[in-house]
């Protein structure tokens, strides 16, 4: 099976395509397509970070750090805390930081580990060379989607199930000053996460463990398609019912049957 986009819940769908398609290029803005926000579901909470369901869309660059300073220029765009390298793993060297949309979405940017690296993040979907339709410096591509998940080992079955690969895994933990600085909220996590690749496209998924939450308990259901927050990922053939509900359950909602 082959992944053909995401679809985004947001307020104005033009003005989002118009935004993503300037700022990240046209490799990483193909992957992504707007859908409305009903007005129903206007005044509800978007999810968290900690909560089921789409977290983040993340763009691969050559040089966060300009990359980062660009962002943080831009109209609406707040930038998170400062960029942070990961220390060890198979994702070790790697440099990410997130970023707010002015729709509110989370975005992230993360620069690989030079080569060498750890052979396992080698088996990640990858794509080489700069984008220059890009506005932000040094634009790779698309590099993953980000979701929360209530339970991570059925969830990497259930990707399996539609030919996903688990490429990759760790565990970690997140104290205040990095919730609050990387994501806006008051917690302490701790977390297991999985890269899992479907054809080209990589996945990150994580089952956060939440110690000390200020607020409303997470939620383990996701948003759904025009509510804010909604993400519906699109396959190019049909996926079987009881494998699309089980996704749905852990937090992934997904639609095949799409060749667009």
């Amino acid at each position: 099976m082959t992944i053909t986009g995401f679809t985004l819940a947001v307020p104005s769908p033009e003005e989002a395509e118009a935004r993503a398609r300037a700022l990240f290029g046209e490799r990483a803005a193909r992957r992504l397509r707007f859908a409305p926000v009903a007005r129903a579901h206007a005044a509800l909470r978007p999810p968290r970070v900690v909560d089921a369901g789409c977290n983040h869309m993340c763009v691969r660059v050559a040089d966060i750090d300009a990359a980062s300073r660009f962002l943080a220029r831009q109209p609406g765009v707040v930038v998170l805390g400062s960029a942070l390298t990961v220390p060890d793993g198979a994702l070790a060297g790697f440099r990410w930081q997130y970023f707010r949309m002015p729709w509110g979405g989370f975005f992230e940017v993360q620069q690989w580990a030079p080569s060498p690296r750890d052979p396992r993040a080698d088996g990640l979907a990858a794509q080489e060379g700069l984008d220059e339709t890009a506005a932000i410096p040094t634009v790779v591509g698309f590099d993953h989607a980000g979701f929360a998940v209530t339970d991570l080992e059925r969830a990497v079955t259930a990707f399996e199930a539609i030919g996903g690969k688990h490429v990759l895994g760790s565990v970690g933990a997140a104290d205040r000053a990095v919730m609050l600085g990387q994501f806006e909220l008051d917690a302490t996590d701790t977390l297991r996460m999985a890269m899992v690749r479907v054809g080209d496209v990589n996945f990150e998924l994580f089952q956060h463990d939440v110690v000390e939450l200020a607020g409303e308990p997470q939620r383990r259901r996701p948003p759904g398609p025009h509510e804010p927050g909604g993400c519906v990922t699109h396959l190019d053939t049909a996926v079987p019912d009881d494998v699309a509900a089980e996704l749905r359950e852990l937090g992934v909602a997904v639609a095949g049957g799409d060749r667009a």
